[in-house]
């Protein structure tokens, strides 16, 4: 061997005395410091300097040789100085003060491959899945207060006293206005009593929203117990079933006990559309020109409109469309000035300026103007009414004047207007009853398409289907379908976000709907 190669020679036997092998074997510095870091109780406390001494001694805990016995005194003397030890720099920590600065590409007791660029990336990865572990936790916590305060709730709901559909105990009988029930169906008879406890729509009644067409009434006494519910709910179908509880019942089928107290006041947004009593409103300078739609309420001088009585000569309208917008009103306030402000409310118009589409309803109703008329008329035609025969009065008075469509008592007879026996037993040529057996001939309507009208009054389909039955037996959606009700298919769907007649948990509105079978109001379906 030469002298040259005897110099490189002693060179790195010189460096291997220097070295200092690890004891981990094939388990390497990786695992070693994760099985620290379960022992210990704080893993944060498990440093690069720790895990390197753990590596250089032996099971029996001396150090490997003496070079590493001579740097774990003295890393024991550094961990035990004033020296900083919560720096997570690997250039600043004790490792590095101990054995100097890492080579470049590589870091100490922290395994193969690690440098300094991927020890910075570990580190914000691990900042980030530790801070979403406690937003987790947090999070979950949040969960679980919540789950129990609904169940709590839920047990306070269920509570005799505090019932969102139980008679309370807690009403006010003197805040809430009394009213008597009408039959909604058609009949016109009163079916119990209850008390009005609000109009918001956005109530909830039967896990329902109110609606702007109906009224939250209690009802206290049933007068008429099988009559059925206009929002039949689980097990309470008819008005029996609903003393003591909380239901939802039309604006217009709910007659105030307090005559001092006025229906506007409550549900000043809810009417039903009722082909009998539409009206167009005429210009207050020009009787050519209609400025607005509606359906006209009462002629009654004290009704009240916008919290002003009416007075004479008026009428009660409200306002379903405009035609001119800037039509200034007959009488203004602060909130309304133009028709415009007055599109789906009250407003008070001339009863010369309004022209009635059906002057006389089905039921024998007389319309305002007619009203006005009969009480205008001139004396002589009063008197010439007075020389009628009395023999002809008796008769006339005997027998008693029946509407072809519902069979009550007309107005008109109680007016002093006779008519001729013969004349009263005939059905009226332009009556419904008449037209339908000239024109309508009895036809099977299962499975006829049809269209569905809006509940609320808006001259809008809502949606499209096929009539399916009127029997009030069948169900719909395991609630009797009852009078005066059909029960469609629905196949198209016009508005999604309009109402539903009878909405329920799972419909609500019209898109829930689709595919499915609801009930709708008979006069509010057209067949195509």
């Amino acid at each position: 061997m030469g002298a040259s190669m005897q110099v490189v020679s002693d060179k790195y036997k010189e460096r291997r005395k220097k070295q200092i092998p690890h004891t981990t074997s094939r388990k390497g510095m990786v695992r070693l410091a994760e099985e620290m870091k379960i022992e210990s109780g704080d893993p944060s406390e498990v440093t690069r300097l720790k895990v390197w001494v753990k590596s250089r001694t032996k099971k029996d805990g001396t150090p490997v040789n003496t070079n590493a016995a001579e740097k774990i005194r003295k890393a024991a003397e550094l961990v035990g100085s004033d020296a900083p030890t919560d720096t997570t720099n690997p250039e600043e920590d004790h490792l590095s003060q101990l054995l100097g600065p890492d080579n470049p590409g590589r870091l100490r007791a922290m395994g193969r491959g690690m440098s300094k660029t991927k020890l910075a990336c570990f580190q914000v990865k691990t900042k980030c899945m530790t801070d979403m572990q406690e937003k987790q936790i947090q999070l979950v916590k949040k969960v679980h207060e919540l789950e129990d305060e609904i169940s709590r709730m839920k047990n306070q709901r269920h509570e005799a006293e505090i019932g969102e559909n139980s008679a309370a105990r807690s009403v006010n009988k003197r805040a809430h206005p009394k009213c008597v029930l009408v039959d909604w169906s058609g009949s016109d008879d009163n079916i119990g009593e209850g008390r009005i406890l609000s109009s918001d729509p956005d109530d909830i009644v039967n896990d329902c929203r109110l609606g702007p067409t109906d009224l939250k009434v209690l009802v206290e006494t049933a007068t008429k117990p099988d009559a059925f519910l206009w929002r039949p709910a689980t097990k309470m179908f008819t008005i029996e079933e609903a003393v003591g509880q909380i239901i939802a019942w039309p604006t217009s089928k709910c007659v105030l006990v307090d005559k001092e107290l006025n229906i506007e006041d409550i549900a000043p947004t809810g009417l039903r559309t009722n082909s009998l009593n539409k009206c167009k409103l005429l210009d207050l300078s020009t009787d050519e020109v209609i400025v607005a739609e509606g359906r006209w309420q009462t002629q009654e001088p004290t009704a009240l409109v916008n919290g002003l009585p009416l007075g004479p000569k008026a009428v009660k309208v409200f306002v379903d469309s405009v035609q001119i917008p800037e039509t200034f009103i007959w009488r203004p306030t602060i909130e309304m000035t133009y028709l415009e402000d007055c599109l789906m409310d009250f407003v008070s118009w001339p009863v010369n300026k309004v022209v009635f589409e059906n002057p006389t309803t089905t039921t024998g109703q007389k319309s305002p103007l007619q009203k006005s008329a009969s009480t205008d008329r001139p004396s002589s035609s009063k008197s010439s009414d007075e020389t009628k025969s009395a023999a002809t009065e008796v008769k006339a008075a005997s027998t008693v004047s029946k509407s072809p469509a519902t069979g009550s008592e007309s107005p008109i007879e109680d007016a002093g207007v006779q008519s001729s026996p013969i004349k009263k037993n005939l059905p009226n040529p332009q009556s419904p009853l008449r037209k339908s057996q000239r024109l309508n001939p009895i036809v099977s309507k299962e499975n006829k398409k049809c269209k569905l009208m809006d509940i609320t009054g808006k001259k809008r389909v809502v949606a499209e289907g096929r009539w399916a039955t009127n029997d009030p037996a069948q169900k719909v959606h395991f609630v009797p379908l009852g009078l005066d009700a059909v029960k469609v298919w629905v196949d198209i769907v016009k508005v999604s976000d309009a109402l539903v007649w009878r909405p329920s948990e799972e419909i609500a509105i019209m898109e829930d709907a689709l595919g499915t079978v609801i009930a709708w109001p008979e006069d509010k379906v057209i067949m195509s």
